[in-house]
């Protein structure tokens, strides 16, 4: 199991460097677990977390390749959360694993070594079981924890459609017509009158 796929993503918002555009100048949303919308500009990027909330900056380093740079120790990061309203990285606000999440990493160990008889024997810890079973692939998903390497795969971003803004000048004379299901601006006056 690697890293990402042993640690279990909180109701935090977090970031991952793969999930941002290769353009320099971009500006959208990262659709994920948790939406946010985004303005990215060559070395830095603004996120709003919320609709109508404040704006938060977040340094990026795009020297080899996009990273993100830690608000506290200046880390050079490809994953990144916020916590106590900043943006952090995992050494600064490390992501601590329950005994909850123990034990399903442990059940999950046992079923991909073939050590199902110990999985059948326990007693203690059966939603733990169930949890590892879902995660392994054996059960249908319905309460397994995500994993980072999930969060990971899911977040992505999407561009913000451009928006027209259609404006007939006042002074503009001509008239208004309904022409298949739709309003058409005709110019120009009507000399038959």
């Amino acid at each position: 199991m690697g890293k990402y796929e042993k640690t279990y993503i909180k109701n935090k918002y977090s970031l991952f460097a793969s999930s941002l555009p290769r353009k320099r100048e971009a500006q959208g949303f990262i659709i994920g677990l948790n939406p946010m919308k985004v303005r990215i500009s060559a070395h830095s990027m603004l996120i709003q977390l919320k609709k109508d909330g404040d704006w938060t900056h977040l340094a990026l380093d795009r020297a080899r390749g996009t990273r993100f740079i830690c608000q506290c120790c200046h880390g050079h990061v490809q994953f990144i959360q916020w916590e106590n309203q900043s943006w952090l990285c995992e050494r600064c606000a490390p992501i601590e694993t329950s005994q909850f999440e123990i034990k399903v990493n442990r059940f999950r160990h046992w079923i991909r070594t073939g050590q199902l008889e110990k999985l059948q024997n326990i007693r203690r810890g059966i939603h733990e079981r169930s949890v590892a079973m879902e995660l392994e692939g054996i059960r249908e998903l319905a309460s397994a924890p995500v994993t980072l390497s999930e969060a990971k795969d899911l977040q992505t971003f999407a561009a913000e459609p451009p928006q027209y803004i259609f404006m007939v000048p006042p002074f503009q004379e001509g008239r208004l017509l309904w022409i298949e299901n739709e309003y058409v601006w005709v110019a120009g006056t009507d000399s038959g009158r």
